[in-house]
């Protein structure tokens, strides 16, 4: 079997595809963490340098991987909380609608926590 690297040269980019490589070979919590860390630097209010963000990622975009993320490792409360940052970062409908489409997220359909978030949501 052959192997293959692959990195880019910006920190925040190589963190957004280790998360998405994990996520790939069904290694979540390693996932979450490389999300998690991209999350940070978001979040730390530094400057810092990203293809990606800049193309093809949002800070919306990565609490949405984070929480399926997080779901698929059967960690409700993280989920929840990245669940939330994705909405506050996202429209009512488009919120919604990936909510409603994600596969990793239905574990909480029925949950009056996300009840009460898509009637929130309407």
């Amino acid at each position: 079997e052959d192997t293959y690297y692959f990195c880019w040269f910006y920190p925040v980019d190589n963190f957004i595809e280790q998360g998405y490589v994990c996520w790939q070979e069904n290694n979540f919590k390693e996932s979450v963490y490389w999300f998690e860390k991209t999350i940070a630097v978001i979040e730390s209010g530094e400057d810092f340098d990203s293809f990606q963000l800049s193309k093809y990622h949002t800070p919306g975009s990565l609490y949405f991987a984070a929480a399926c993320a997080w779901a698929r490792s059967g960690e409700k409360d993280e989920s929840f909380r990245n669940v939330y940052k994705f909405v506050e970062a996202s429209t009512k409908e488009q919120a919604r609608e990936q909510l409603e489409m994600s596969g990793s997220l239905k574990v909480y359909r029925g949950t009056e926590e996300w009840k009460a978030l898509l009637k929130r949501l309407k």
